[in-house]
């Protein structure tokens, strides 16, 4: 079933142009709807009596020129919503009536947090575009991060509609080094293969062994073979308002060279 809605936040970034062309490459495939959310930034949110006019002007300048953008790649249905509400709980819920968020990868702490909690607590896939770098074409040759676990299948599952689109999938599966195992060990690695083979997806299994991270084996092997996305399961949980994170979901979230599908 491919994506019908696209949810894109339209923050400060300068990938924002870059984010908007490759939602309407994907919504323009399987004709879906994208809207676009402009929320307010944490210091209007922290300081609500001083007059933020300009920010105010700057988010409904982001809605004007995300329109503009969606116009300019023939985009057939879209729309941007201005939010003045605390940004995560707008995002959130905004996600949870969407099939996939399209997020720029955070550079700042504002950002983080934004972007963990939606990828933790908004329970739909997020794909995030790197601040650095050029991606005109994502998604012809992907690379799936396999460990038998609930996380990574959960991401196969939810990219599935680029998945069966793609030229080439390779099934990464990373036993060796240090990090986190490989978690089927009572499952035939070829499993996901056949899996995703029913769904006529062009797939190859590919085991390496690495002694280093395992965030940095995928991002390494990523750059070798050719890969222009990435799809991995993100591990993660809450403590104290704190976010925990698995070793290679926070490498790849901080260094990522390629986009990113992470589902939790």
């Amino acid at each position: 079933m491919p994506y019908k809605t696209l949810l894109m936040h339209l923050d400060d970034t300068e990938k924002v142009p870059t984010s908007v062309k490759f939602a309407a490459q994907l919504a323009n495939k399987s004709d879906a709807h994208i809207t676009g959310l402009v929320t307010e930034t944490f210091a209007r949110i922290n300081h609500p009596d001083v007059d933020f006019q300009d920010e105010l002007d700057n988010m409904a300048e982001k809605a004007s020129r995300f329109e503009v953008f969606c116009e300019k790649h023939g985009v057939n249905s879209y729309e941007a919503e201005i939010m003045r509400d605390d940004p995560i709980d707008s995002l959130i819920q905004h996600a949870r009536h969407s099939d996939l968020v399209v997020l720029n990868q955070p550079n700042k702490q504002a950002d983080r947090r934004v972007v963990e909690s939606v990828l933790l607590d908004a329970g739909k896939p997020c794909l995030f575009i790197p601040y650095i770098g050029s991606f005109d074409d994502i998604g012809k040759n992907i690379m799936l991060a396999w460990d038998g676990s609930r996380e990574a299948a959960r991401a196969a599952a939810d990219a599935l509609p680029l998945l069966c689109s793609a030229e080439s999938v390779e099934v990464v599966i990373i036993n060796g080094g240090t990090g986190r195992k490989n978690n089927s060990d009572t499952i035939v690695d070829t499993e996901v293969a056949k899996y995703l083979a029913r769904h006529e997806v062009n797939v190859e299994v590919k085991e390496i062994v690495s002694d280093i991270d395992i965030g940095n084996t995928l991002l390494s092997h990523a750059a070798d073979s050719g890969a222009d996305l990435c799809v991995m399961g993100a591990y993660g949980h809450t403590r104290v308002r704190e976010w925990i994170w698995g070793g290679a979901t926070r490498t790849v979230l901080d260094t990522m060279t390629i986009p990113v599908l992470m589902s939790h």
